[in-house]
């Protein structure tokens, strides 16, 4: 009787156990603590591109500049995208861990901090590069990171290969070779 008493009562609560689980999975409450971030301010940590309101992790370069230290407020989150403001618009940074090969909490880090990223550490050269969000000879993979953003951990698994492979659009990449930490080569 106990038994089937149990039975009873999780078949009761169960339905609403998974309800609960799947409408938390729509809203923007994932993996990040929503107390920690939620309309707290941050700070770009390397410069973005986008488009019709999206920024994807595939990290193309079309589409409207945010700049690197752009003041920023986070709105929320799921599993899969960031939701924040940047200067009265709305953006939605989209996680495609295929390719970005980061969970949310992580993909969070890369793209924002509490503080703005120390430019003059970079030397002039890097941070003109950095400004325009461009990649140039001489630079280092610092400054490509902050300039550029992460490459996709599809082409590039490792930061530590001496070449990275950027997304310029759906069609076009860019290759960008390293000697000794510094940008010998550009391939478009």
């Amino acid at each position: 009787m106990k038994k089937l008493l149990k039975l009873i009562s999780f078949g009761l609560v169960l339905p609403f156990f998974i309800i609960g689980c799947a409408s938390s999975i729509g809203s923007f409450n994932g993996n990040i603590k929503q107390n920690v971030i939620k309309g707290k301010k941050f700070y770009t940590q390397c410069n973005m591109h986008a488009y019709r309101g999206k920024v994807d992790t595939v990290n193309y370069s079309v589409g409207m500049f945010i700049p690197v230290n752009s003041k920023v407020s986070i709105l929320g989150n799921n599993r899969n995208k960031i939701k924040f403001d940047y200067n009265g618009k709305t953006i939605i940074l989209n996680n495609r861990k295929k390719y970005s090969g980061a969970n949310i909490k992580q993909i969070f880090y890369r793209y924002f901090g509490k503080k703005k990223i120390n430019l003059n550490k970079f030397n002039k050269l890097d941070k003109k590069a950095i400004e325009n969000g461009i990649v140039t000879i001489g630079m280092s993979k610092k400054a490509v990171l902050v300039s550029l953003g992460y490459p996709p951990a599809s082409a590039t698994p490792s930061l530590k290969l001496n070449q990275w492979r950027y997304w310029k659009n759906r069609w076009n990449t860019i290759l960008v070779f390293f000697k000794n930490n510094k940008v010998v080569r550009i391939k478009n």
